[in-house]
């Protein structure tokens, strides 16, 4: 529970740190128009503190924060990355599916999404901002599979992928831990393995529904 709490506390800093910022320059602000635009980045940054401490909840296995909803897995996979681009607009994302039939349908659960926003976070950050999502899925079982190129597992220094902190600066975080704790919680199971030719893959398995 320590280290769960540790991850909120990392998923928190940053919009906080930024609603310190805002704070800062709505003091100074003498129109209108930019206090409203403070107004609204704050209340972005705290609905982004409100869904970590409640993911912290459902990591903990203490509340499901969202029951979701049954979703064709390509849609919900659809559906995720629109609205993750929508914060990092730099990024570039290739996704690719590969499956025979049509896809199961997996739980499309906020908590979830929470917890595969953080692997692509992580992935994005050590492959120099662009990746690889793959769906694939087969019978009664599903994956999703994030690709990057950046150092692979040599970037935990030697420490046991999601088991605890990354080293400081490794670009892997405590997101990473988090995202665990919620894909298990959820029935599902996430594996690391080195790529070849270099970078890392996280391969997140989905229970169907």
């Amino acid at each position: 529970m320590g280290a769960l709490a540790a991850s909120a506390a990392h998923e928190m800093g940053t919009p906080l740190g930024t609603m310190a910022l805002m704070l800062d320059e709505v003091e100074d602000a003498a129109d209108v128009t930019t206090r409203r635009e403070v107004v609204e980045v704050l209340r972005r940054q705290i609905e982004r503190c409100r869904e970590a401490l409640g993911n912290l909840s459902a990591a903990a296995g203490e509340v499901r924060v969202d029951d979701g909803d049954p979703m064709a897995a390509d849609r919900f996979l659809e559906g995720f990355l629109t609205r993750w681009r929508e914060g990092h607009p730099d990024a570039e994302v290739d996704v690719r599916c590969s499956g025979r039939g049509e896809p199961p349908r997996v739980l499309a659960e906020r908590t979830l999404e929470h917890a595969l926003g953080n692997l692509l976070d992580n992935a994005v950050r050590a492959g120099g901002g662009r990746v690889e999502v793959v769906l694939e899925w087969q019978g009664d079982q599903v994956w999703i599979g994030i690709q990057d190129r950046g150092p692979g597992l040599a970037g935990f220094g030697g420490m046991e992928p999601g088991h605890g902190p990354a080293p400081e600066g490794s670009g892997l975080g405590l997101g990473l831990f988090l995202s665990r704790a919620i894909i298990e919680r959820l029935g599902g199971r996430l594996r690391l393995q080195d790529r070849p030719g270099g970078g890392l893959i996280t391969r997140v398995e989905l229970p169907v529904v």
